[in-house]
């Protein structure tokens, strides 16, 4: 890549340079033949004033002379020629009577052309005299460029082209120096993620250098930069929750097989009926662990399908859920809702998120109070009257084995769930709880 914007920016170079002389070459022979009929229009002028119109000559030598002493000697091959108004020529001086012409008088300039030169002819009348001054000269249409372009001018251009092959190497290389470290750098890190032990601690990158630089602040490698080290950031919490979270699952599952263990033990000595519920609460409990995780982990790592979406009338869905949730709930669960609302999910997704919010709703509030339901346009609203959520927990709210108050089912993994599935489908999740209750809002 780095040599394609090499060969680019050279390019652009000499087409530049390439650009600049023909432009330069337009604007040189355009200025120069504004130039050249400027002066034949002041030729015209002198020879107009002067004593010379006045006489008819005879001797073209002494006409030529006097043309000289008037115009000061002129700096272009002039064609001059004197007629009067019936078209006689009165006056015609040698280059004109080289090139054998005849103009008319009608225009005021002419113009005749031959091979690469032109004939500029400028005609002025003289009415007091009843004459008429026709003045002119013979330029090259040639381009300015190939009529001054010589050898050193040769050498100038071979020397712009290398200079300019320089300066797009040296452009290069330098806007390339951010990047090359960038590559630098993530090779560093997909070395380090086949490392034995692997170590996060050497992940901060000295980009930050090379993007506070004057050249490369404000620009898209800043905002590439910021993006990958945000990447970065977050493989790097990833990573540690990944160890983390394998430590709490390792764990979550030792610790029934450890009581099956030793209860298993114990039976085995007693054959007591009561261990033997205890063992199948236990495994229950573990085999409930286990479908938990594993549901979340699916929601965490797949994202949603157009195929897999659905349009779900809440009103619907609601009555369902609330008949669905009478054993638990035991009457204590309330609906209300207002309008025909309609949800694009899949009704599973949205039966889990509900079904965790309202179990833990219904467990976590006093046993007289009712858990409200409702449902809008846009949200569903989740009121209950319990002793609020910790603030422990609101500050890892999304992350498993996240625990409130510990019970022998719980998991830690209902609201980590819950927010995986509104991530799934962009939905925004509010939690408001205070030690008289918590109000949660999911807005679609």
């Amino acid at each position: 890549m780095k040599y394609k914007i090499f060969l680019t920016v050279w390019f652009t170079f000499v087409l530049t340079l390439v650009l600049s002389s023909v432009i330069y070459s337009n604007f040189v022979s355009s200025e120069r033949i504004r130039l050249v009929d400027s002066q034949i229009e002041s030729y015209a002028s002198l020879l107009s004033r002067a004593d010379f119109i006045y006489r008819d000559f005879d001797i073209l030598e002494e006409a030529e002379d006097e043309i000289q002493d008037i115009l000061g000697g002129y700096r272009i091959d002039l064609v001059l020629i004197i007629k009067n108004y019936r078209g006689k020529v009165l006056y015609r001086n040698l280059n004109a009577k080289k090139l054998g012409i005849d103009p008319t008088v009608a225009y005021e300039w002419q113009f005749t052309e031959k091979d690469d030169t032109t004939l500029r002819l400028y005609t002025k009348k003289i009415p007091e005299l009843g004459r008429v001054l026709q003045i002119g000269t013979v330029v090259s249409t040639r381009p300015a460029i190939a009529t001054f372009f010589t050898r050193n001018h040769a050498f100038y251009f071979v020397l712009l082209f290398f200079v300019s092959a320089l300066l797009a190497y040296v452009l290069t290389t330098r806007f390339f120096q951010p990047m090359k470290k960038l590559a630098e750098d993530l090779t560093v890190i997909t070395k380090q993620l086949h490392a034995p032990q692997f170590s996060t601690s050497s992940w901060e990158t000295t980009l930050s250098k090379l993007t506070g630089a004057f050249l490369y602040k404000n620009d898209e490698f800043v905002e590439l930069t910021r993006s990958l080290q945000e990447l970065l950031n977050q493989i790097k919490i990833a990573f540690e929750m990944n160890k983390n979270h394998s430590a709490r699952l390792a764990h979550e599952v030792n610790t029934p097989l450890s009581l099956i263990k030793n209860r298993l033990q114990s039976l085995s000595a007693t054959q007591d009926q009561e261990i033997i519920q205890e063992i199948h609460g236990d495994i229950d409990r573990l085999a409930e662990f286990v479908h938990r995780y594993l549901r979340f982990s699916e929601t965490l790592n797949t994202p949603a399908q157009n195929t897999d979406i659905y349009a779900i009338k809440l009103e619907t869905f609601i009555k369902q859920f609330e008949k669905n949730m009478s054993p638990i709930a035991a009457g204590r669960l309330k609906v209300a809702g207002d309008g025909a609302p309609v949800v694009f999910a899949n009704h599973h997704d949205l039966e889990h998120l509900l079904q965790n919010l309202v179990t833990n709703a219904l467990k976590y509030s006093p046993k007289d109070r009712d858990v409200i339901l409702n449902f809008k346009e846009d949200e569903i609203i989740i009121q209950d009257f319990g002793v609020g959520i910790p603030q422990d927990v609101l500050n890892k709210l999304g992350s498993p084995f996240n625990f409130g108050t510990r019970s022998e089912r719980a998991t830690g993994l209902g609201l980590a769930w819950v927010q995986a599935i509104a991530n799934k489908y962009d939905w925004k999740i509010d939690y408001q709880t205070t030690p008289l209750g918590t109000k949660i809002s999911l807005h679609f």
